[in-house]
């Protein structure tokens, strides 16, 4: 016998995804509480599993990782999404893309703190409003497509 199983039941966090009319860009948006800690780890999972979903079914140039509605404290796990291409690139061009992560007063403290543990690993931008967001993910698309 099988039970019917849905991953958002174990997880606070709400996702939302927008695609650019191209394709090339992607906005993972996730909001909510990230739980504390190691209690966190299936929220962290749960935005990593989305998100790689969302970009093997698309293959987006970059992704805008919108954590602006994201209340976060502390917990690694969420490090899987932050440094998302560094993780998942089959190759050196595929982990070089950038994550333009769009951050918040719910988190800023907290991720830029996690970040000095990730230094050297991956690329990342961080911003702080969706038009920024937006202007650094369409120059990264231009250049990728150089």
């Amino acid at each position: 016998m099988f039970n019917q199983v849905d991953i958002s039941k174990y997880s606070q966090i709400v996702s939302a995804f927008s695609l650019s009319d191209d394709a090339t860009i992607l906005v993972a948006k996730f909001s909510g509480l990230y739980t504390k800690g190691s209690m966190g780890n299936s929220d962290g999972v749960f935005m990593y599993s989305m998100l790689a979903s969302y970009y093997f079914a698309f293959e987006p140039i970059t992704i805008i990782l919108d954590l602006s509605q994201l209340d976060y404290q502390w917990g690694n796990t969420i490090y899987t999404s932050i440094n998302f291409f560094d993780g998942v690139g089959r190759d050196e061009s595929e982990k070089q893309k950038k994550m333009i992560v769009l951050l918040s007063d719910k988190n800023v403290n907290a991720i830029m703190e996690l970040d000095k543990s990730l230094i050297g690993k991956g690329q990342r931008v961080f911003c702080n409003s969706l038009l920024e967001a937006v202007d650094i993910a369409e120059k990264e698309v231009k250049s990728y497509l150089q």
